[in-house]
């Protein structure tokens, strides 16, 4: 099941009571560090202790990093878990090095999950280093969970033995309003969609877009629509096809454990990044009563386009 991740830095003031799973928790460390805002290592572990003893869906809360410097989100790791008694799952730092040793260091300390950063707008300088560590990773101690951050959906990257990714594309979705949907078909290819052009969708755009539940009017400004209905078309739209993508992949993981009569990869669970708290209710709805397409006959979704 899709889950969502909250950052405590926009998250900080939201009410989790009762919220669904899966929810994970990120310090949003580097959101502050881009923004010269510390974090107090004391509000994090509070925060994050609040919301597991509310919130039924919640999985893990990941480390209070300090941006750069793998050695001091290390002290950090260790500090809130003997300190405040909160285990967070640490982050594997692309620092220059090979990831061996931060790996078996935190595996030492008893880490049953892993993050590995640095995959957000260098992929293709990230992609070898990760998929090093990784490797590493299912060597020595195969059953540790492994989360990637800010891997984007249908990528390279996204197809890597993650258990669970997060990115921020339904974000990016309210943002800028450019949209890649699951092509029709199951093999995983994408449609580019750009909502903020003055040309409509075409015909088979727009098909694909109601295959999704979603009326293509309420995704363009117009009269009568407000930015607030928009968004949530939009956020919706982008929380359904990440639930797509994510059912394409495990099919795709299961015929390969079918073919290699391997274990290997495990199903992958991914995790949508929601900066805005007007906005996390629609995840929610969405988590809470997920939406099941209607069933179409052949060729009724060929669109063209998909890639």
């Amino acid at each position: 099941m899709t889950g969502f991740l909250a950052s405590y830095y926009y998250f900080k003031g939201y009410d989790f009571r009762g919220h669904p799973g899966p929810l994970i928790i990120d310090s949003g460390a580097f959101s502050a560090y881009t923004l010269g805002v510390s974090i107090d290592i004391r509000d994090y572990a509070r925060f994050v202790t609040e919301v597991e003893a509310i919130a039924p869906g919640f999985l893990f809360a990941i480390n209070l990093d300090v941006i750069g410097d793998a050695e001091a989100s290390y002290l950090q790791w260790r500090r809130l878990a003997i300190e405040y008694g909160v285990a967070t799952v640490p982050v594997v730092h692309q620092n220059g090095e090979a990831p061996q040793a931060q790996i078996d260091r935190y595996l030492e300390d008893g880490a049953t999950r892993l993050c590995f950063g640095g995959l957000v707008g260098q992929r293709s300088k990230s992609l070898p280093w990760v998929a090093h560590g990784l490797k590493y990773l299912r060597e020595v101690s195969p059953d540790t969970l492994v989360h990637g951050l800010g891997v984007v959906e249908g990528t390279r990257a996204s197809r890597l033995p993650w258990d669970s990714t997060d990115s921020a594309a339904g974000t990016a979705a309210t943002r800028f309003a450019h949209l890649r949907l699951v092509a029709p078909g199951g093999r995983g290819g994408f449609v580019s969609l750009d909502l903020n052009s003055s040309t409509r969708p075409s015909r088979h755009e727009a098909e694909l877009i109601r295959s999704y539940g979603i009326d293509p009017a309420d995704l363009r400004s117009r009269e009568g629509l407000t930015p607030l209905e928009r968004n949530r078309a939009l956020t919706r739209l982008a929380y359904r096809t990440v639930v797509r993508e994510e059912e394409v992949e495990n099919r795709r993981r299961a015929a390969l454990r079918a073919r290699t009569g391997s274990e290997y990869p495990r199903d992958v669970t991914r995790f949508v990044v929601q900066g805005s708290t007007s906005l996390a209710p629609v995840v929610r709805e969405e988590m809470e009563h997920p939406y099941v397409p209607p069933r179409t006959g052949p060729g009724v979704l060929r669109t063209k386009g998909a890639r």
